[in-house]
């Protein structure tokens, strides 16, 4: 058995500059309750009610499918309740410039599916552009996060994990921007299209 990880395009040397100002969670993935999306929201509210944080915004975006508008729907509802509709934004769009315009706007990504996913291309995505990650301790997150260092694994089982672990990185620029320079440099040497192609050939190589 062979193990080729994934790999993405990394356009700039250096990771870009994160935003502070307003602070921005971002979330990419389907737009899905299954994919923790309701959770992020919970913790987004309750982050904007603390001192601090009150101009806190929150963009989500990775399309829809079938029952994911209800959900999508009741989401708006709980945050219209909260006076925060207009704090939250679901992009449509997510081609590759899009997401790469998405991924630039953020302070922290975060996609707390609680059963995990077997990789997370989206997390070596926001690596590449030095935004740091926040991810459940499920699937194959933790993996990950270890092996670039550009984030931070918190419990899933813990109700106030989440949301004071995307506090730690808000309220720490210098936390965010050392996790963000990590994850940059992890993905460039190791999680880049290049080393995925060249990671095939060899493997291939190697039977023939």
């Amino acid at each position: 058995l062979h193990t080729v990880p994934l790999g993405v395009a990394v356009q700039e040397p250096e990771p870009m500059p994160l935003s502070f100002d307003p602070p921005v969670i971002g979330y990419l993935s389907k737009l899905s309750e299954s994919l923790g999306l309701g959770l992020l929201v919970d913790a987004f509210i309750a982050l904007k009610r603390q001192p601090g944080l009150e101009n806190l915004r929150l963009r989500a975006t990775g399309g829809q499918h079938g029952p994911d508008a209800e959900f999508l729907r009741g989401l708006r509802v709980k945050l219209k309740a909260e006076g925060m509709e207009d704090d939250v934004e679901f992009v449509e769009g997510f081609n590759l410039q899009e997401r790469r315009a998405f991924l630039r706007s953020l302070t922290v990504l975060s996609v707390p599916a609680p059963s995990g996913e077997a990789f997370g291309l989206q997390i070596i995505e926001a690596m590449s552009e030095g935004v740091p990650v926040v991810q459940p301790n499920a699937g194959g997150y933790p993996e990950l996060v270890q092996a670039t260092g550009g984030g931070l694994i918190y419990d899933p089982a813990d109700p106030t994990a989440l949301k004071n672990s995307l506090e730690s990185i808000l309220r720490n620029p210098t936390l965010a921007h050392e996790l963000g320079a990590r994850g940059h440099a992890a993905v460039s040497q190791s999680y880049t299209v290049e080393t995925m192609a060249a990671g095939t050939a060899k493997v291939y190589e190697s039977v023939l």
